[in-house]
Order: structure tokens, then C-alpha cells, then sequence
């Protein structure tokens, strides 16, 4: 196993042949099909990490606290817009990614909602196994020094 690079390196690698296989996630895992690449191991099935995330500066946070809840607060309607409205869903996605391929989208959609936090804050558990194979792996015990949830708990609550 080998760190490769971007997304864009790692499909280039699957297509020329010169890697045999790849990790990716959406959209990555879409152009990868795109090219001939088939899912073999979807991660999200055996072990709980994280799918995507927000991050900010301790600056920003500190001097726009009402902005980055405000964006929180946007991703979070709409992941709540795509459990509600599928349809309407998957064809934004059909169309942000130019997919002509429905069961391309439909497996897009079913990642995003079916591993996504509908709070925006992941279980100790995933940023234990997302931190797997890295410097951090097995050293940190206050993951509060690494994270801070406070904004996405605020908008829960709806302050």
C-alpha cells in the first residue's frame, strides 16, 4: 500500500494500470467508476469513520462564531432536505456532478445518507478509527483537544 496523492492521481494511477486498487470516497469513488474502477470494500459496512467534515480556525471561530453556525446550520438542513426529499436530492447531485448514470447517483445518495450524522457530530468511536494508520493513532485520550462540537451541539439546540 502506497499514499499516492490526490483523488485526481489515485484515478489516473487506476486508469493507466499502474495502481491496482485505490481508496476513495465521493465524489472520488464516482469518477473512479467512471473509468472502470469497481467498489470492492465499502469501508462504512465494517467500521465506523468519518465520511467527510467542516473545519475551522480557532481564529475564525473565535471572531465569527455566528457565521460558521450559520454554515453548520446550512449543512445541516440539507442533509435533512436529502432524507426528505430524495427525488429532489438526487437530481441536485445528478446535476452538480453531471451523472447521467442513476444507479451512480442513487449509490451517491445512499452514502451521504445513510452515514452522514443528522448532527453533525460523529461518535468518539469514528475519529478513533478515522485517526487509524496515522502519527495520532492510539496516543490521544481527550478528544476534546482535537475537536470541538460546540457549534454543531448550539445549532442542536437552536441557540
Amino acid at each position: 500500500m502506497l499514499a499516492v496523492g490526490e483523488d485526481a492521481a489515485r484515478i489516473a494511477g487506476l486508469q493507466n494500470g499502474t495502481l491496482a486498487a485505490i481508496v476513495s470516497q465521493v465524489p472520488a469513488n464516482f469518477f473512479a467508476y467512471k473509468v472502470g474502477g469497481h467498489t470492492l470494500l465499502p469501508l462504512g459496512e465494517y467500521m465506523e469513520t468519518l465520511l467527510a467534515g467542516v473545519g475551522v480556525s480557532q481564529k475564525k471561530l473565535e471572531q465569527s462564531r455566528d457565521e460558521v453556525k450559520r454554515v453548520v446550520r446550512a449543512l445541516l438542513r440539507a442533509l435533512d432536505f436529502m432524507h426528505a426529499q430524495p427525488v429532489e436530492a438526487k437530481n441536485l447531485i445528478q446535476k452538480r456532478l453531471g451523472v447521467s448514470e442513476m444507479d451512480i447517483v442513487d449509490h451517491i445518495y445512499g452514502l451521504v445518507t445513510k452515514y452522514a450524522t443528522r448532527n453533525g457530530i460523529p461518535s468518539q468511536k469514528a475519529i478513533e478509527n478515522t485517526l487509524l494508520g496515522t502519527p495520532f493513532e492510539g496516543k490521544l485520550t481527550n478528544f476534546d483537544r482535537l475537536t470541538d462540537f460546540s457549534v454543531a451541539r448550539e445549532v442542536a439546540e437552536g441557540k
